[in-house]
Parts: structure tokens; C-alpha cells; sequence
């Protein structure tokens, strides 16, 4: 849950593009983690369905609520 990285998922820039490429290069252990959060805040289909519909919408809700960033829907 962290404010810069959900912003780069809602609101994507060539800076932000560029800092998180470079962060999981040098991270690569929270690169499946973070690809998880990316694929329930943006929606995109899911490689594994380890949650169903309704805990992808609690998991999106709480992790936008931990947030300090706008999202419109």
C-alpha cells in the first residue's frame, strides 16, 4: 500500500514508468506482489484467480481507502 506506487497504477507517467521499472529490477522479490495490487486496483484479468469477485472488490476498496490519491471510477 503505497501512495507513490498506486498512483503510477491510476495515474501513469513516464517518470513514475520509469522509477518502478527500475525499482523492480533491483527488487525483484515484491515484483509478483506488486503485479497483484496492480491487477485488482486496475482490473485488468487476473493470471491466477486466487481471490474471487467480491474479495477483489474489498481488496481494491481497502487499499484505495489507504491511500491519499483521487480515483475516479
Amino acid at each position: 500500500m503505497n501512495d507513490d506506487y498506486i498512483e503510477y497504477i491510476v495515474h501513469p507517467t513516464e517518470k513514475l514508468s520509469i522509477y518502478w521499472n527500475d525499482f523492480f529490477k533491483k527488487n525483484p522479490s515484491l515484483s509478483a506482489f506488486a503485479q497483484s495490487a496492480r491487477e485488482i486496483i486496475s482490473g485488468e484479468n487476473h493470471k491466477t484467480q486466487i481471490f474471487n469477485d467480491s474479495e477483489i472488490k474489498e481488496l481494491k476498496k481497502r487499499i484505495i481507502n489507504s491511500c491519499c490519491i483521487t480515483i475516479s471510477n
